[in-house]
């Protein structure tokens, strides 16, 4: 086997490596299109990365990591003697880590994207539990970057260079992995296409007029056809105010929310609640409630734009909910436009 990596195996190391990078670093401030491509990116690489380890013919083989003699060699680190480079037991343990905390990030970023009951119920358990395995995927690659420095400083290693520069032969493996790579990343691709295929909802002019005026204008898919048909019909008494429209522009509107569009798709990101007229607010909903059963009752009634930064499409994302720490002022800007 060759005793350095090939310019395949570096380049599913860099890639690996660069998509972690922008997914974590894209988790809150940056729009969720660019997280998202950068998870598939991550998985595509990670995918690609991990059976390139039992068929390369390089140091990226699963076959040229040492797992025994760990004791030992903590030992050796203890007593600052030169220990045994490339895949060592430690840095072997801590790649395995790597790659396994990577696939349960990834793993449980997926699970969230998913429209079941068990994840509206779980959703902010399974977010933290994804942000778990992302830091601890951080927390491995920071002591792996630790022991390259250790290595070539302490013990003046230049086992780093073969990560950098290595072998640059291209062989009919590394052909066949660029190919499973290229169909990989069109998959993915494909797949990010039917996750994002949420249109802007097509607010309706009257619609907005009417309703928009005095609250957040939910998406039509938010409800059941019922649940509307029953709301617009106890307008005389719409949770303790009246909210008469004529005839003639209620059943417009009533049409409208009842309709069947483009974007009734993003019923698939947050589901449908039934609400029976003025006799159940939304937030009395135990559907609702079991979603947002974090929250205490007087932050359920804020606007939906407090928190979900993508409400008005309808999309109502996990990894689209804001910061606590702007929530305050996004609810007094609404407030004031209101």
């Amino acid at each position: 086997m060759n005793n350095s990596y090939s310019l395949f195996s570096r380049f599913l190391h860099w890639g690996f490596a660069l998509f972690f990078a922008v997914a974590y670093l894209s988790g809150e401030d940056f729009p969720f299109f660019i997280h998202l491509v950068a998870g598939l990116g991550f998985l595509i690489f990670l995918a690609v990365k991990l059976g390139w380890m039992f068929a390369s013919d390089d140091l990226a083989n699963i076959k040229r990591f040492h797992f025994s003699g760990l004791k030992e060699f903590v030992k050796q680190l203890l007593h600052m003697q030169k220990g045994e480079q490339n895949h060592n037991p430690l840095s072997s343990f801590v790649t395995v880590l790597i790659l396994t905390s990577a696939l349960a990030t990834i793993l449980s970023g997926f699970l969230l994207l998913i429209d079941k009951e068990f994840w509206f119920t779980y959703g902010h358990d399974l977010k933290e539990l994804h942000e778990f395995f992302a830091n601890l995927t951080l927390f491995a690659v920071l002591a792996h970057i630790t022991g390259v420095i250790v290595d070539t400083v302490i013990f003046k290693h230049q086992t780093y260079k073969k990560i950098l520069v290595g072998s640059a032969k291209f062989d009919k493996k590394s052909i066949a992995g660029v190919g499973i790579l290229v169909l990989l990343s069109g998959v993915g691709f494909w797949i990010y296409g039917i996750f994002s295929n949420i249109p802007i909802q097509d607010r309706n002019s009257l619609y907005a007029k009417e309703c928009a005026s005095c609250h957040f204008a939910y998406p039509k898919e938010l409800y059941s056809a019922k649940s509307w048909q029953n709301i617009m019909a106890n307008l005389d008494n719409h949770y303790g105010d009246s909210a008469e429209l004529d005839n003639n522009i209620s059943s417009k509107i009533l049409t409208y929310l009842t309709s069947v569009g483009q974007n009734q798709k993003s019923k698939t990101v947050f589901g449908e609640f039934e609400i029976d007229g003025i006799k159940e607010s939304i937030i009395t909903n135990e559907k609702f409630k079991r979603v947002h059963r974090h929250l205490a009752r007087e932050d359920m009634k804020s606007s939906c734009i407090k928190c979900h930064t993508d409400a008005a499409s309808g999309a109502f994302r996990l990894a689209n909910i804001r910061k606590k720490e702007e929530n305050l002022n996004v609810e007094n800007n609404f407030n004031r436009g209101r």
